[in-house]
């Protein structure tokens, strides 16, 4: 019996999936469109009205802008840290007397007791300083109107610039700040009393950067750059 053969046209063989063609589809012979994938939406954070209320917590109260934001590990891991750092800080302070006659009974003098208690405030400073790096949401409004940021970096040089979202530079200018207090501290006379009876004295040339022509002028140029900083971001933003 004779085979019957018939042969079927079925032209050519296209890989490319119908959602990803140009246009109609493609005929037999005719070149067919490149792959193309479906471009997703992007949502861009928004530079108008609002700002970010996560630094804030974390400049005033380490730990909760990272707790606001979900992360209850890392807002504790900065409120114990500092915590522990200032509970120490106070405890050598309090007994600095007492750390001192005992150093000297055993031949040492009593400067490492200071040394100690300046690499604890050093300390407390940098746990500061990250804690509000990394309460930086990285996306949301930024924005705030410039009146409010500068009116912010009056009150707290540095917290307006975390309001326009300028982590780095408000943690420059809280760094600032807090060598500025320590200035403060080291140049009142109440230590230097306390100091006294302990038989310690801070060095010439500490007392040097501590003048009163650096404490009452580095005070008012950090205010003056914190606020001119913050309007001027803000008004460069909402432009």
């Amino acid at each position: 019996m004779a085979e019957h053969t018939r042969i079927y046209d079925l032209g050519g063989i296209d890989p490319t999936p119908a959602a990803g063609r140009a246009g109609e589809a493609p005929g037999r012979g005719q070149p067919t469109a490149p792959f193309r994938t479906a471009a997703l939406p992007v949502r861009r954070a928004s530079v108008r009205g609002g700002f970010d209320f996560y630094g804030t917590f974390s400049l005033f109260l380490p730990g909760t802008g990272q707790m606001l934001r979900g992360e209850i590990a890392l807002g504790l891991f900065y409120m114990v840290s500092l915590g522990f750092v200032l509970a120490f800080g106070w405890a050598l302070v309090t007994s600095l007397d007492r750390v001192t006659e005992t150093l000297r009974v055993l031949e040492y003098p009593g400067a490492p007791a200071v040394w100690v208690l300046c690499i604890t405030f050093g300390a407390g400073v940098l746990l500061h300083l990250a804690n509000i790096l990394s309460a930086n949401p990285r996306a949301g409004s930024y924005g705030p109107h410039p009146v409010l940021a500068g009116l912010a970096s009056a009150v707290f040089p540095g917290w307006g610039q975390i309001l326009n979202g300028a982590y780095r530079r408000a943690c420059l200018i809280v760094a600032a700040a807090w060598l500025i207090a320590a200035m403060w501290v080291l140049a009142a006379p109440q230590v230097h009393e306390y100091l006294a009876q302990v038989r310690l004295f801070i060095p010439d040339e500490v007392m040097a950067v501590c003048s009163p022509a650096v404490r009452y002028t580095a005070p008012a140029v950090l205010w003056a750059l914190a606020v001119y900083d913050a309007v001027a971001t803000a008004t460069s933003r909402r432009r």
